[in-house]
């Protein structure tokens, strides 16, 4: 059984800093194709510019984990694009 994560994809939520940040980074060096939201947009498209310069697959959408509406349909969209989700990291927090 393979323990790699190449080629896999990978969902990071909170990922435009910090350890969700650094998580997407991660994934995304070891070969996975990282989904990565979070509430801030503009954050988010340093982390995933950051991802792609380096030759990486990356691409991020804006979602607040605190609206629950939004979520089942932003994971939907992320599922059709990837072609499908193999790992999620919900690292976004909220109060």
């Amino acid at each position: 059984m393979s323990r790699s994560i190449e080629g896999k994809v990978a969902l990071v939520t909170g990922a435009a800093s910090g350890m969700g940040q650094a998580t997407a980074e991660l994934f995304a060096e070891q070969g996975a194709k990282v989904a990565l939201t979070d509430v801030s947009i503009e954050a988010q498209e340093q982390v995933v510019e950051r991802i792609t310069s380096a030759g990486f697959v990356a691409r991020g959408w804006q979602l607040d984990v605190m609206a629950p509406s939004q979520i089942e349909a932003r994971v939907a969209e992320i599922a059709e694009h990837f072609g499908g989700l193999d790992i999620l990291v919900n690292n976004a927090g909220g109060l």
